[in-house]
């Protein structure tokens, strides 16, 4: 037996734009973490990964943290997993990669989406609430399958990021809803794979992977990886899951119903800012006058969720960043201390009506407009104006692009809200505070804001069997009227 006090697990959280491994123990105080930058190569509508990346970044960040673990005489109970969405990872029997890794916002599949029929529209509507779009898995599978026609007999599995990543690390071709349901090919009614619909689409219903809960155990680490980390042999892996499900349990949502409302329990309305930025609040049913606006998924529990992903959340930031920086040679660090003052110095001053506005879709628009030819703009510029008001005016554009899916979660709940906001943009000073002025909401912002990370911890646990308890403690912003008011004059 363990010491419960001594007792952790690892959770493997590989995002968008870097790939973080973090140790939490029963509390769910992390022991020990590390993150490494992973690289998009992007051109003319084309987001790709490369799969040598993640597990080069995986390797440096397990092979920091698993010697800090050690040292600190913690006993590793197990592993679990989370990643990006809308990313289909196609391996061979031998787990391999064998087609292109396209990642959410690479819009070749879009001529796919146009040969969508009506009736094979209308039937993953009636299966998934969601209506066909780039931005889904679907539409990249047909892309991938069609521009190689051999590659469906070659294919074992379709699988998500981090299944990919829990495969080679001694798991089995598995998934599980949370990132099934993005292909559009399950049946919310009954967490399975649909039929009619896998038929429609012209797809082998042998390459989709068996489902299995986000729960569920999925074999142990390879002797490999354990002799490479020096940890343990036997160390049981977790299926885990999305990014988004486990961002969804670690904010502990309410549900809501539109239909029934039940006016004493406040909705929460989950707000997380990362490479991209997502606004989520849980429903029981897909609400028919969101479709199109909002996706619709299944949580980590097998609940439903209501998910506004706006694909220009940090990015903007980094793309302005990187114009200021200009010629600069900065190693890693310098360039995100340079960063943190200026968004600190940004963030610090106050907006006025003759400030610089941003629009922040450099790609495209997401929530609730979905438009890839969108294009980001500044205005209202004058030859005062500095880089720190630019910057301003980065961070208010991308916040006001939030706050459109806001106003529309809020139009279709009869209860009150209020946001938990979570990654890595609440570690901005100050920056909580603009998104409860501008919403008119109170923002919560939990004492470890690593929300995917944290929830992939909880499912962690559950599964061992191990007992932990959160300790929850929020940093509270409330919004300030007047600068509400001067928003909502400047923004609308």
């Amino acid at each position: 037996m363990y010491d419960n006090n001594k007792i952790c697990v690892l959770v493997v959280d590989l995002g968008t734009s870097n790939i973080k491994v973090m140790a939490f123990d029963t509390t769910y105080n992390v022991v020990a973490s590390c993150s490494d930058p992973i690289k998009t190569i992007r051109d003319n509508g084309l987001a790709e990964q490369h799969a040598d990346d993640w597990m080069h970044a995986l390797t440096k960040c397990l092979q920091t943290v698993c010697p800090i673990v050690t040292k600190n005489g913690y006993h590793l109970a197990g592993i679990g997993f989370t990643g990006h969405m809308s990313t289909p990872v196609f391996v061979d029997k031998n787990k391999n990669i064998i087609a292109p890794i396209q990642t959410l916002t690479d819009q070749r599949c879009s001529q796919q989406v146009a040969h969508i029929s009506q009736a094979q529209k209308c039937s993953i509507i009636r299966a998934t609430g969601n209506v066909p779009a780039p931005y889904f898995t679907l539409p990249k599978i047909l892309w991938a399958l069609q521009n190689d026609k051999a590659l469906s007999n070659n294919t074992h599995a379709i699988l998500a990021p981090k299944d990919y990543i829990r495969l080679q690390m001694g798991g089995g071709f598995y998934s599980e809803c949370s990132d099934c349901c993005n292909t559009l090919l399950l049946d919310y009614n009954t967490l399975d794979w649909h039929d009619d619909n896998i038929k429609n689409m012209g797809i082998d219903k042998n390459i989709l992977p068996t489902l299995k809960k986000s729960s569920d155990l999925d074999g142990v680490l390879s002797p490999a990886w354990s002799h490479r980390l020096c940890i343990p042999r036997n160390i049981p892996l977790v299926v885990g899951a999305s990014d988004m499900a486990t961002a969804f349990i670690s904010c502990r949502f309410n549900q809501f119903d539109a239909n029934q409302p039940d006016a004493n329990q406040p909705a929460t309305i989950g707000v997380t800012m990362g490479t991209s930025a997502t606004v989520t609040m849980g429903c029981h049913t897909p609400i028919d006058n969101l479709q199109g606006k909002v996706t619709f998924h299944i949580s980590a529990q097998g609940t439903l969720f209501v998910l506004g992903s706006h694909f220009n959340g940090g990015a903007c930031v980094d793309w302005f960043h990187n114009i200021l920086l200009g010629d600069k040679n900065l190693n890693s660090g310098e360039k995100h201390r340079n960063l943190r003052i200026l968004i600190k110095k940004a963030l610090s001053t106050d907006t006025t009506l003759n400030d610089p506005i941003f629009i922040p879709h450099l790609l495209g628009s997401g929530s609730p407009d979905f438009d890839p030819d969108a294009c980001g703009v500044f205005a209202q510029l004058r030859a005062t104006h500095t880089h720190t008001d630019l910057m301003r005016a980065v961070l208010e554009g991308i916040t006001a692009d939030v706050g459109k899916t806001i106003r529309l979660l809020q139009q279709n709940t009869p209860h009150s809200c209020h946001i938990i906001a979570g990654a890595g943009g609440v570690n901005f000073e100050n920056w909580p505070q603009m998104l409860a002025d501008m919403t008119g909401l109170t923002v919560k912002v939990p004492k470890n804001p690593q929300s995917s990370a944290l929830g992939c911890a909880c499912i962690t646990y559950h599964a061992l069997g191990i007992k932990a308890q959160q300790k929850i403690t929020y940093k509270t912003h409330n919004p300030h009227p007047q600068k509400h008011k001067l928003y909502k004059n400047r923004l609308g």
